[in-house]
């Protein structure tokens, strides 16, 4: 299980401000550019192996396993939060 969200944001909100800190990192923008309704396809860089870099990255930093299809799928960043909630969850050590 990972640690409770610093800032005490709760449910979802603890979710997107996680992920727009991944998304960021992984395509090096601003994370307050990123808003449940920024398109995917529209981040610098994306492609499919910008994905399975975005895939990896919510591994490590959730510890859950999104499901790949489910994310193939997404085309908005708020798409993602319903995958990561319902991702599985990873045995402890190995994300």
């Amino acid at each position: 299980m990972t640690d409770p969200d610093p800032s005490g944001a709760t449910g979802d909100q603890a979710i997107l401000e996680r992920l727009r800190s991944t998304l960021a990192f992984v395509f090096d923008v601003p994370p307050a550019t990123i808003t449940p309704d920024t398109r995917l396809a529209d981040l610098p860089q994306w492609s499919s192996l910008s994905f399975i870099v975005l895939m990896t990255a919510i591994e490590n930093d959730f510890g859950r396993r999104p499901n790949r299809e489910r994310a193939w799928e997404a085309t908005m960043v708020g798409d993602l939060l319903s995958i990561i909630r319902d991702g599985e969850s990873l045995p402890n050590g190995t994300a």
